[in-house]
């Protein structure tokens, strides 16, 4: 966002108080995460200003949640148009926080009435009150770390620009174009201009071969190249789950058709293949079945002995013949 017209957001209508919720916000659903987020980050602010730069670690401790709750929180607060923020930058080019802007009305409103001129309270707080009328004027670049043509990383659900230096964690911050173009947040999709198709650059123009020493566009570079990377793959880990998804219904789908095709020509089971005794039906008529078990017991009939029963049966021997004893001289004769 440029720096002219966040000092117009930063503009304090009359008879609102910092510590008041606006009704806008409240009427549109917003969950109870969002809200004491919402709650986290007016506590770190500057009453007057109300601006605040609160690290995401430090937002996930005062509402005893984690952070993923945290970046989930501000992704709902920015989607209602109800927060801003940008990156605020070391002297050495690396990024230390974001810098949030609270909104008492729809970002979309407050834009209309950036361009419509609209007079707003600054202060009210006196006996006289501040009037400044609303208008962009001529915007201020946002600070970048180097002089890139690749386009900023985006979240998976909200297409917004993701920060990578906030504590090694994704911060939310604005994008928006000049007024007289379109204004709106950027898309991972976007191409470079001056090479359609071209390859987004994965190292700092200034440094292609690394630099010993610290540079923040060469580690803004390297971890939107890995972002980038894990989108990807997730990206084609979901279309493969996707096509075996598809595959096994299609699957699921043909079988179910063969079993309605051939319930439909037989005539002991319903359409679903029910019999009316309530078993599954094999699709074939009395004849045939009576047939197969009549085929099968004769198979069975005429395996060989050595595979019955009679076996294993163990069978007593038979008795041994009695020997007629010798005759003994002079007593037998």
């Amino acid at each position: 966002m440029p720096d002219a017209l966040w000092d117009f957001a930063a503009v304090r209508p009359r008879g609102v108080r910092f510590a008041q919720v606006p009704h806008w916000l409240i009427e549109a659903g917003i969950s109870g995460t969002a809200m004491k987020v919402w709650g986290a980050i007016a506590r770190c602010m500057n009453a007057k200003s109300r601006q605040g730069f609160p690290k995401r670690k430090t937002l996930a401790e005062m509402i005893g949640m984690s952070l993923s709750a945290v970046d989930r929180a501000l992704r709902e607060l920015r989607r209602l148009g109800a927060l801003v923020c940008r990156p605020r930058w070391r002297t050495d080019g690396g990024q230390s926080s974001n810098d949030y802007l609270l909104l008492w009305q729809p970002l979309a409103d407050l834009l209309n009435s950036a361009d419509a001129g609209t007079p707003l309270v600054t202060n009210d707080e006196g006996g006289s009150s501040e009037m400044v009328t609303g208008g962009t004027g001529a915007p201020a670049a946002p600070p970048v770390p180097a002089t890139t043509t690749a386009s900023p990383v985006t979240g998976a659900k909200t297409g917004s620009p993701l920060v990578t230096g906030d504590e090694g964690g994704g911060g939310l911050i604005e994008s928006y174009q000049d007024p007289g173009g379109t204004r709106g947040p950027c898309t991972s999709g976007t191409q470079l201009p001056d090479g359609v198709g071209s390859p987004l650059p994965t190292t700092c123009p200034a440094h292609p071969l690394g630099t010993p020493q610290p540079c923040g566009a060469c580690r803004w570079y390297r971890l939107t190249a890995a972002a980038r990377e894990e989108e990807r793959a997730a990206a084609d880990a979901a279309a493969r789950q996707e096509a075996v998804r598809a595959q096994a219904a299609q699957a699921a789908a043909a079988a179910r058709q063969r079993r309605l095709a051939a319930a439909a020509g037989c005539e002991d089971c319903d359409d679903e293949g029910r019999r009316p005794d309530g078993g599954s039906c094999d699709h074939r008529h009395d004849a045939a079945r009576a047939a197969a078990v009549a085929a099968f017991r004769a198979a069975l009939a005429a395996k060989p002995r050595r595979f019955g029963r009679a076996r294993w049966t163990r069978q007593r021997p038979a008795d041994l013949p009695v020997p007629n004893p010798a005759p003994i001289p002079g007593v037998t004769t």
